[in-house]
């Protein structure tokens, strides 16, 4: 049976050991992109020890020079100092205090641990900085967590269903997300596709008549996908007639003709579909969590992580009076959820995490569990955001000249930042110049598995905004579009629908230097950098793209975009053996520019490669674009060497795998031999022989690495179960594995189909063989295995 991603995750214990946060080799612990595998140097996944989860209290060993207010997850009192260290909230007023007679920066000192939030910690324009910044900086070697969520013990085998547990918690408790040993739990849900549910005027026909009879149908909820959209809507009333799905999420749902919600994905959110190991129920009003454990999962020991605050840090000013001059160096946030789309409003997209809410329709951008609003100058340098159940991080109207930099997303719901909005007139034509978004810049950040509750959630987003700058970033394993920049489809330009003789505030964004790759995995109709309506003086430039799995551009313009320059992006294409040949015309072209009215105009074009030149679109563009032929990649040393050697973040460790000399036990024919897996592309792979009853493959790195991250892409289109379960991937000083260090392993649940593995391997492994080997008797394919690391000393 199908289930919902499970993606990488680190429970508390290796959050709180990562050091600095966004530094290579930081998620160490259980690591996985589904099904029950674990990560990390061993079976249970353990990352490694660490004093920081109780270096709080009464200094412990802190440093004492270097900062003016010192906070720990248990301090107490009002001195907050190194050896009598205070509470977080109470280190924010102390600072306040001391801000205007500190010359410079105020510095305050988070030391190591869990700040287990009973609220939101709120900062304000009181809280900003006077000479200097105000500095929330995480102790020398330690690692502090700022969770929104309750730890869960307690609990007890549970009546029903079989084999599942069942923990106590406070009645009227609301969550969407679980998280246990650091991987992200699967609300229970049935079958994909499950067949029998045909759309009616109010929902659709009941696939399964036993449904009707549940005696709790209060939080089930219809999922599914069409195009570049993905619905949730709760369903009001289950009966032999059908089901009802909630008002207003059914009638948003169904706006956009041709583009509406009319295939039931999968039903989940009810104890009667609890019957899948890494499945959860939350019974909110009776206050009890159901889960049924994974293999080699103790409920008695495990760290099991239930949020119940939707944002964990709000920053709020107001454009007349701005929060401002704030950083945040070294800080985790994890563990908090969002539960508007539970709402009878639902989760109805139109687009990139937006969704129509409320009665009249009105366009919301997605909480985010992280939030700043009319800031300047709020910088985030080595924080991590991970396990959140929104968007991770936005910056809101009147943001300007903040800094998001060597940050690490992983495990977010939604997209991993968005700047600026795009759902009031405010934003693209403000009355107020205070008001317009300007001046913010994400860059060296690594992004992967954000969109993994709502698949339409770029992995960056960015509405009505001047001066924005994404550069060097990293960007991997999304199932929609990388980054998304712009709104409106050309209707509140000039010329437009809208009306408008000035242009919107959108004008000199830069989108560059970024590595995007294996995106678009679920949905189609987007690319790895789209852009939509007119931005004058933006600029798509030396980015390098690889490995989308569907429909349409990897550098898409789409309708109303104009004034762009793209230059210098590298695209790589591969043949898709399971998504179609060459000459699918619903196949991924390297550029896609709109030619449906609105037209995109005015872009200019030149100096690209790519490895595929097809014609992009089978109707000509407008004659006002300027299109150069690209380069077309050879494999043969080029100008777009340098590029590549430039883009993407020095977070991410280079793939040392690509191109290295790989064998395996067997392969099927000629055309999936083992260096097939290690040619950097998920559009093919090595298959071994069906009749092989020990299957394995290996890479020789050539040289000795220190790993840190192994990826194993299992096969894209062709579903098939026994090539995503029962293996383990092992790491080897020699090519005999007498003697291997387990980096990750996957049980008999196995991942999802387009899920993708991943060990975090923190500390990093020494080695220079990796290998991915059955731990069943059955056959295995592998698309890619990728292996991040650098060399060793």
């Amino acid at each position: 049976m199908e289930r919902a991603f499970v993606w990488p995750g680190v429970g508390v214990a290796a959050l709180i050991a990562l050091g600095a946060c966004g530094t290579k080799g930081q998620a160490g612990g259980t690591s996985s992109t589904g099904g029950s595998a674990t990560g990390g140097r061993g079976a249970t996944g353990a990352g490694p020890t660490t004093t920081a989860a109780s270096s709080g209290g009464a200094g412990g060993g802190a440093t004492c020079s270097g900062a003016d207010v010192f906070v720990a997850p248990d301090g107490t009192g009002t001195a907050c100092s190194c050896t009598a260290p205070c509470a977080l909230e109470t280190g924010r007023d102390h600072a306040r205090a001391l801000a205007p007679s500190r010359p410079g920066d105020l510095v305050v000192q988070l030391r190591g641990g869990v700040y287990r939030l009973g609220h939101t910690f709120a900062l304000t324009a009181a809280d900003s900085g006077v000479n200097g910044a105000i500095v929330y900086r995480a102790a020398p070697g330690e690692a502090p967590l700022l969770s929104g969520a309750v730890a869960v013990t307690g609990f007890a085998p549970a009546t029903t269903p079989a084999g599942a547990y069942v923990a106590t918690v406070p009645a009227g408790t609301h969550a969407r997300q679980l998280w246990v040993n650091g991987r992200r739990a699967t609300r229970a849900r049935g079958p994909d596709l499950p067949a029998g549910y045909v759309k009616t005027a109010t929902g659709f026909t009941l696939g399964d008549a036993a449904m009707a009879g549940w005696p709790d149908r209060a939080g089930l909820e219809v999922v599914g996908t069409q195009a570049w959209k993905m619905f949730r809507c709760p369903v009001t009333d289950v009966a032999a007639a059908g089901v009802t799905i909630a008002a207003p999420c059914w009638s948003a749902s169904q706006m956009q003709a041709g583009y509406t919600f009319d295939t039931v994905g999968w039903v989940e959110n009810a104890i009667e579909l609890l019957d899948a190991r890494g499945e959860f129920h939350l019974d909110d009003a009776g206050g009890k969590l159901y889960y049924l454990p994974r293999d080699g999962e103790d409920l008695a020991s495990a760290d099991v992580e239930l949020p119940v605050l939707e944002q964990i840090l709000l920053g709020q000013g107001d454009p007349a009076s701005p929060l401002h001059d704030v950083s945040f160096e070294g800080i985790g946030f994890a563990h908090a959820t969002w539960t508007g789309p539970s709402t009878p409003d639902g989760y109805a997209p139109l687009q990139a995490g937006v969704t129509m809410r409320g009665s009249p329709p009105a366009q919301q951008k997605t909480l985010a569990n992280v939030t700043f609003h009319a800031a300047h100058r709020i910088r985030l340098q080595g924080c991590g955001f991970s396990h959140l159940g929104g968007a991770a991080l936005a910056f809101e109207v009147g943001a300007q000249d903040n800094v998001v930099t060597a940050s690490r997303f992983d495990d977010v719901s939604g997209s991993a930042v968005i700047v600026g909005d795009v759902t009031h007139t405010e934003d693209h034509h403000p009355t107020d110049p205070r008001a317009v978004v300007s001046g913010n810049t994400v860059e060296r950040s690594f992004i992967a598995r954000a969109g993994v509750e709502y698949f339409d959630a770029p992995g960056l987003f960015v509405g009505y905004t001047t001066r924005t700058s994404l550069v060097h970033n990293d960007l991997f394993d999304l199932p929609y579009t990388g980054i998304s920049v712009g709104w409106g489809w050309g209707g509140v330009d000039p010329g437009g629908g809208g009306g408008y003789a000035t242009p919107s505030t959108s004008h000199d964004n830069d989108i560059r230097g970024n590595r995007i790759g294996h995106h678009m995995r679920r949905l189609r109709d987007g690319g790895a950098i789209y852009v939509l309506g007119a931005q004058l003086g933006s600029v798509i430039a030396e980015n390098v793209i690889d490995n989308q799995a569907n429909a349409y551009g990897n550098l898409y313009l789409d309708n109303g975009t104009a004034h762009f320059s793209v230059s210098g992006n590298v695209v790589n294409l591969y043949p898709k053996a399971d998504l179609g040949s060459p000459t699918d015309p619903d196949r991924s072209y390297w550029l896609y520019v709109q030619v449906y009215a609105p037209l995109a105009t005015s872009n200019a074009v030149f100096g690209n490669f790519t490895n595929d030149p097809t014609p992009f679109a089978p109707q000509p563009i407008d004659p006002s674009n300027l299109l150069g032929a690209p380069g077309v990649l050879t494999g043969a040393p080029s100008a777009a060497d340098s590029i590549v050697a430039a883009a993407g973040s020095p977070l991410r460790s280079p793939n040392v795998a690509a191109g290295k000399v790989a064998t395996a036990s067997s392969a099927y024919d000629a055309t999936h031999g083992a260096e097939m897996a290690s040619n950097d592309s998920a559009f093919d792979g090595w298959s071994s022989t069906v009749a092989d009853p020990t299957p394995w493959w290996q890479v020789d790195l050539g040289a000795s690495y220190a790993v840190d991250a192994v990826e194993v892409v299992s096969r894209w289109a062709i579903d098939q179960p026994s090539t995503r379960r029962a293996y383990r991937v092992l790491a080897s000083a020699d090519a005999s594995f007498t003697s291997p260090v387990v980096l990750g392993s996957v049980d008999r649940t196995g991942v999802p189909h387009r899920a993708i593995f991943a060990a975090d391997v923190s500390p990093p492994v020494t080695a220079r063989y990796v290998r991915v080997e059955k731990t069943d008797p059955e056959y295995f394919f592998l698309a890619e295995v990728r292996v991040h690391g650098q060399p060793s000393p």
